[in-house]
């Protein structure tokens, strides 16, 4: 085949479900440019593995792989793909998610092209729930005016408002600016909102206001989990490479205390679920000291050291009655 002008990145483990849907809609792409799909699957015990190897056969032309001969966790093996891509851009697509618009890399390459200055542009998507089968459509539409572009590294630091199934970025940025080593070394996840930051940092980021594909959100995923001491860690990962940037290269005062003051008052909803009086200390004592304190943090504060009002705040953030999105977007 010819050299692929974009490479799509795909992970995956344990996707039999999900990754015949996942490539075949990498396969209906109609592009005026060739691209090339390179999936990294890692030893799954299903029979993801023997699926994308018919697909390899059947597409040569379309289709690398990288079998692991063990499993290496996602972490390295999307370091291993991201080293096979070789174009001058890359589109990211995982294993349980896929895209519902034929031209969805001909936008954004068009897009790219045609704005130098940009490096990564992103979409509107739709959200599926594996386990009743719901479709959420048009997640970003009640703010898709309000999504950042241009300068938003800022913003993005603040929160993470883009979807790994709906980017296409610049190669040549991620090659120069992205230490995915440090992603390893210190095991943040999400792996993909570090390479956001350090895109939004170097070059600007756009939004296409069209929902043009699908975010699977699983059951027991590390985003997904029931259990409040997976989600308290995978709150902890993401709080990890906001304070690494922070370092880094700064930003402005404001911004960094709204950037504290929304980490710890996540943090003081996580202590409650934890029933955490050490972690609810630290950050209650950060919000206090910083006149930070709201109706909601007092509920979650004093929930951890009584039980009745535990179990008549649980009942309430069951009910929606009393909600806070606690996880970062990604998986």
């Amino acid at each position: 085949m010819s050299e692929p002008f974009l490479n799509i990145f795909m992970v995956t483990y344990n996707h039999e479900k999900y990754i015949s849907q996942a490539i075949e809609s990498v396969l209906m792409q109609k592009t005026n440019f060739p691209f090339q799909l390179i999936i990294g699957e890692d030893c799954s015990t299903d029979g993801t593995r023997d699926i994308v190897k018919k697909y390899a056969e059947a597409y040569p032309d379309k289709i690398k792989t990288i079998l692991n001969p063990h499993n290496i966790g996602p972490l390295r093996n999307a370091e291993q793909v991201f080293k096979a891509c070789t174009g001058k851009y890359i589109a990211m697509l995982e294993g349980d998610d896929y895209w519902t618009d034929p031209y969805k890399l001909q936008k954004q390459v068009d897009f790219l092209e045609a704005n130098p200055d940009h490096g990564l542009v992103h979409t509107k998507y739709d959200v599926l729930i594996d386990k009743t089968g719901k479709r959420i459509l048009n997640q970003h539409a009640r703010q898709s005016d309000h999504i950042p572009q241009g300068d938003v590294y800022e913003q993005l630091l603040y929160s993470n408002f883009i979807a790994t199934c709906t980017v296409c970025f610049r190669r040549d940025l991620f090659e120069k600016y992205v230490d995915y080593e440090f992603v390893i070394k210190q095991n943040v996840m999400p792996g993909d909102y570090y390479i956001w930051l350090e895109i939004a940092q170097h070059s600007k980021v756009a939004y296409i206001n069209e929902s043009i594909a699908i975010r699977r959100v699983l059951e027991g995923s590390a985003s997904n989990s029931k259990d409040p001491q997976k989600l308290y860690d995978f709150f902890l990962s993401a709080w990890k490479i906001k304070q690494y940037f922070l370092e880094k290269y700064h930003c402005s005062e404001q911004m960094q205390k709204l950037i504290w003051q929304r980490m710890n008052r996540i943090k003081l909803s996580h202590a409650f679920r934890l029933r955490n009086k050490e972690i609810a200390d630290q950050a209650f004592v950060y919000l206090t000291s910083n006149g930070m304190v709201g109706f909601k943090d007092r509920l979650y504060y004093y929930g951890t050291r009584n039980p009745a009002l535990w179990q008549a705040v649980s009942v309430l953030i069951k009910t929606k009655t009393l909600s806070r999105r606690i996880i970062p977007l990604s998986k």
